[in-house]
């Protein structure tokens, strides 16, 4: 699910073509570029940290999956605290105050299923561990809903605005 999800937000291309977003002229074409940015960001780098998680299912008390664990939680609070930012000073406009908030339920569910990933590998017992990682797997699974549910929204409200895919000039 969370394949298909990033699909839908990296891949810009038709038939090898790319595709280039055209937006109307109004005030929501600067949010479309940051918010696509932000959301483009949180999405690789949660690429990465599963690609560390997966390189390293055996020993997850290893190293890099700490250090990396650790980075990506700074990260997430970057993130979050950008997207709060971004409410606060008023740089979400009327069309996108739905699926912005989406956003901002799925960083911080993301966060959250990092938090438990974390508490698993610190646990000092086999009782503990599963607890934190049956935690875990629920977060990851609601975090992929709440991302589609977002990705859902945001091209909805894209379409709404007049923003288009089309493609590129050659």
């Amino acid at each position: 699910m969370i394949a298909t999800a990033i699909g839908a937000v990296v891949t810009r291309e038709v038939d090898g073509q790319p595709l280039v977003l055209i937006s109307p002229q109004s005030t929501s074409a600067d949010y479309v570029k940051r918010i696509d940015a932000v959301a483009q960001e949180m999405l690789a780098n949660d690429t990465a940290m599963r690609a560390v998680l997966s390189q390293n299912t055996r020993n997850l008390t290893a190293e890099p999956v700490r250090r990396s664990l650790a980075t990506m939680r700074q990260l997430l609070a970057s993130t979050g605290t950008e997207l709060t930012r971004m409410r606060k000073e008023k740089l979400v406009p009327e069309p996108f105050n739905s699926s912005h908030g989406k956003l901002v339920t799925a960083a911080a569910t993301l966060d959250q299923h990092y938090d438990a990933m974390a508490r698993a590998i610190a646990a000092t017992n086999a009782a503990d561990q599963q607890q934190a990682l049956l935690a875990a797997r629920t977060l990851d699974t609601r975090y992929a809903e709440l991302l589609m549910d977002y990705l859902r929204d945001y091209q909805q409200r894209l379409l709404s605005a007049g923003f288009r895919l089309d493609k590129a000039p050659r």
